[in-house]
């Protein structure tokens, strides 16, 4: 089965993630939010009081690479969940909660949002 510390090595080959002091936050604050998925409630408030700033200077830092604090936490759960789902060895239901939904169904919902397909179906066709 997968950890989450598997899931931190999730890579991520955006544009915004030049070296900088943008992308060495950014980096950070991905690692911070994939840590917090488990626990659920992953808000921009608790991230950024883990990174040493306030809830504003987090969001303007974010706004000036172009990134909202909410799809990134979307993106990333999209990702590992692709991850795991490809991965085969855990259930949906310890998917899901290892992504920080409370019900099986709320990742369901998620995924067929972000994917256009169940979750058991995007597994079904990365088997093959």
């Amino acid at each position: 089965m997968l950890g989450m510390t598997e899931a931190v090595s999730v890579r991520f080959d955006e544009p915004e993630m030049a070296v900088g002091q943008d992308g060495l936050l950014l980096l950070e604050l991905k690692r911070r939010i994939l840590g917090a998925l488990p626990d659920g409630g992953v808000t921009i408030d608790v991230i950024a009081a883990k990174l040493g700033y306030s809830e504003r200077t987090l969001q303007r830092r974010l706004q000036g690479v172009q990134l909202n604090f909410q799809q990134l936490v979307e993106q990333l759960r999209y990702e590992v969940a692709c991850r795991y789902l490809r991965h085969g060895g855990m259930t949906l239901t310890e998917i899901g909660y290892q992504l920080g939904y409370s019900e099986p169904s709320a990742f369901s919902r998620a995924f067929r949002r972000w994917s256009g397909v169940s979750p058991l179906a995007y597994r079904r066709r990365a088997a093959h």
